[in-house]
């Protein structure tokens, strides 16, 4: 069937725009987009109800033909009537900015290049989509590294609190040795022995399981050591890969 869309062509300078909606005004898709966290601006996405641009409050000239009319001194009149019998368009680029006036700017520096009206706008509006897509491209890798060194240094702090508890588990081997350095032949009925160890000088209280004997008791404290030993280095190597994957990004964010 038959299906009505409208292209609304906005030539307003760096906010210029083109946006294609059906015969209802509901946006379908645009060269540049603006979303709905901008609420100083018009939203501009697909399903939307397309709006038209506000008129400016002030009736000031528009920046280029100020800055043109203040660097030659011609008048505004004469400038005017250049513009509206010119059959040209003129782009300029500057620090990966494209622009584009129907007169060449004197004051306006960087490469200029002239083409007719239907070869400008081609170019213009393809060199700006261009431009648009990188620049989103490279909004979104932004946003993909923050997140991700976020992410990471969280990590990082989780397993550094981790990593000080595993380090901490040495003190298994300690208890395992003094069970089996002052207290073989006594029998434990409590969940807990107190042991004098005469090196360090001083009394040691270390957890005990009574439904288990002596060397079963020192078993466990070694085997706790162990699995805290195999834990050290499983954890610092997360760290390492965190830290390596927070570079990354550092990096990327660095290019972009």
């Amino acid at each position: 069937r038959n299906t009505i869309h409208k292209l609304y062509v906005e030539l307003i300078g760096r906010a210029s725009n083109i946006i294609l909606t059906n015969q209802d005004d509901v946006i379908i898709d645009s060269l540049k987009k603006i979303p709905l966290e901008y609420l100083n601006l018009r939203t501009i996405q697909p399903g939307i109800k397309y709006k038209l641009p506000d008129k400016p409050e002030d009736e000031k000239l528009p920046y280029d033909l100020e800055n043109e009319v203040n660097y030659t001194g011609e008048s505004i009149e004469s400038i005017k009537e250049k513009i509206n019998s010119s059959e040209d368009i003129y782009i300029s680029k500057k620090d990966n900015k494209i622009n584009f006036h129907f007169i060449p700017f004197t004051f306006m520096e960087g490469e200029v290049s002239k083409y007719k009206w239907n070869v400008g706008l081609d170019v213009f509006y393809n060199d700006s989509l261009k431009n648009e897509r990188h620049r989103q491209f490279t909004g979104e890798m932004e946003k993909l590294a923050k997140n991700e060194i976020k992410k990471s240094e969280k990590k990082v702090k989780k397993l550094s609190e981790e990593l000080n508890v595993a380090k901490d588990s040495i003190i298994y081997k300690y208890y395992g040795d003094l069970l089996l350095t002052y207290c073989q032949g006594q029998v434990i009925r409590t969940n807990s022995v107190l042991v004098y160890d005469e090196v360090e000088e001083k009394e040691v209280n270390i957890p005990y399981d009574n439904r288990y004997d002596l060397y079963h008791n020192a078993n466990l404290h070694y085997k706790k050591y162990q699995k805290s030993k195999v834990a050290l280095i499983k954890i610092q190597e997360q760290i390492d890969l965190c830290l390596e994957n927070i570079d990354y990004f550092n990096r990327v964010r660095y290019y972009l």
